[in-house]
């Protein structure tokens, strides 16, 4: 195998990979409610096992998805640290693959990857692992 093969071989093996794979195909276009929904559901479901509590607020329009807020409290003199993202994307889904890696960048390509969802695996397990080493 070449480097870039074992590379890649890594990276498909990874956690962001399979997190990001599991983000990218849910259909969370901005008016798709339930699929925005679902988006959310799981990164409940990665925090809550970090000891991270959730609350939903219905979207006041009503014809959008729910807004997510996941809080863990430290100690009641903590810092706050607050992350903001969306999850909704603006185009529908790519048939098949949810994304495909760019032979000439490198680069992850699909909808959502850089516009929010490969940001929000990103932040979220840095938070894993800081919170698994301090």
């Amino acid at each position: 195998m070449s480097v870039l093969s074992d590379n890649i071989q890594t990276l498909l093996a990874s956690e962001a990979l399979d997190l990001l794979t599991q983000l990218m195909r849910i259909d969370s276009q901005t008016k798709n409610i339930a699929g925005v929904n679902q988006a959310q559901d799981l990164l409940i479901d990665f925090l809550a096992p970090l000891g991270f509590q959730h609350e939903r607020l219905p979207h006041h329009r009503g014809d959008y998805g729910d807004l997510l807020v996941l809080k863990r409290e430290v100690s009641p003199k903590a810092k706050t640290l607050t992350f903001i993202f969306h999850v909704d994307t603006v185009l529908p889904p790519r048939s098949g693959e949810p994304f495909y890696l760019c032979p000439m960048t490198k680069n992850l390509i699909g909808q959502g990857v850089a516009d929010c969802k490969g940001g929000i695996v990103i932040a979220l397990l840095a938070i894993k692992k800081f919170l698994e080493t301090s």
